[in-house]
């Protein structure tokens, strides 16, 4: 639910570092606000993001995390898609459950696993390269039979008692 963005000054540091994570904290964000949805995409005028001002355009960063509220155990589909680079972690982020590194052209990336009943943490980084931006994280389930949904405030939580991979 919380997003933090990075403007073109310290997006040059940052695309160096990208597999840093101590870049975010180190860091201080031009701009932190909380989303309702993870799905992002240029508005076709100017090129930014709804709630985004000019600074943020071309040449930016953005780090967001939350906790998926889960209420059944099952193995659940992810689908990550960027335009350009992104990476999701759940639970453990030393390692990414699903890479877009790279600067890329829109393209979504799959890849599955089993949760447990409760809360898991949800982490993006992104970057944006250059000209369009587009950034979205879908889940669900054919075993439990939940059809793929944006993650969004209706499962997204703050806060979190479950025990994360560091």
């Amino acid at each position: 639910q919380l997003a933090r963005f990075f403007s073109p000054e310290s997006f040059r540091i940052q695309f160096l570092l990208f597999s840093d994570f101590d870049f975010f904290y180190k860091n201080p964000a031009q701009l932190c606000q909380t989303v309702n949805e993870l799905y992002f995409t240029d508005n076709n005028v100017d090129n930014t993001w709804p709630g985004l001002d000019r600074r943020f355009v071309d040449y930016y960063s953005a780090y967001f995390y939350t906790y998926l509220l889960i209420l059944r155990e099952g193995v659940y589909n992810f689908a990550l898609s960027s335009d350009d680079g992104a990476f999701l972690y759940i639970d453990d982020i030393n390692s990414p459950f699903i890479s877009r590194e790279s600067c890329r052209a829109l393209g979504e990336t799959l890849n599955s696993t089993t949760l447990t009943v409760g809360r898991h943490l949800i982490v993006i980084r992104f970057f944006e390269y250059n000209s369009w931006s587009s950034l979205y994280v879908k889940y669900g389930s054919e075993e439990l039979e939940l059809e793929s949904q944006y993650v969004n405030s209706e499962n997204m939580r703050v806060g979190g008692e479950r025990r994360v991979n560091i």
